[in-house]
């Protein structure tokens, strides 16, 4: 089981890394391609540190997968503090990645993607992206698994 896991922290950091180049080339050409390209890129990234987590979990007899991906989320709420520090940063991503395939329309303004939700307006900005990046990779730099 361990070598299942371990998969999931490469893909992760391989999800981060791809995320980080199309933040750069949206900084030299904003697109909004690149833009969503990188939101898509760190919600991967954050799946695969929920199943890194889940995984590790399970080997320690802590919890059981399940086919239900609801279920495997509560687990990941959980057993979640005891490897990772802050876990609501994956929440949050997995948030607004819900918010993106929920809307019916995007907006591109500028360094910010607006998002049509439930009949509201959810404005997510080039910086705060970068700061779920930023704090995604210090998870993931301190995932405890063994």
């Amino acid at each position: 089981m361990v070598e299942v896991w371990a998969e999931q922290v490469i893909f992760a950091r391989y999800h981060l890394s791809v995320c980080e180049r199309l933040l750069d080339f949206y900084d030299e050409s904003p697109e909004k391609r690149f833009f969503i390209g990188a939101l898509n890129e760190l919600a991967r990234a954050a799946t695969k540190v929920i199943n890194a987590v889940l995984m590790q979990a399970e080997s320690e007899g802590r919890i059981k997968i399940s086919r239900n991906p609801e279920k495997n989320l509560k687990g990941f709420r959980v057993v979640s503090e005891n490897y990772i520090p802050h876990s609501e940063i994956v929440f949050e991503i997995m948030r607004i990645k819900s918010d993106h395939k929920k809307s019916p329309v995007h907006f591109d303004r500028g360094g910010e993607v607006l998002f049509l939700v439930d009949g509201k307006y959810k404005a997510l900005t080039l910086g705060k992206l970068k700061e779920l990046f930023s704090s995604l990779k210090d998870e993931l730099g301190e995932l405890k698994v063994v």
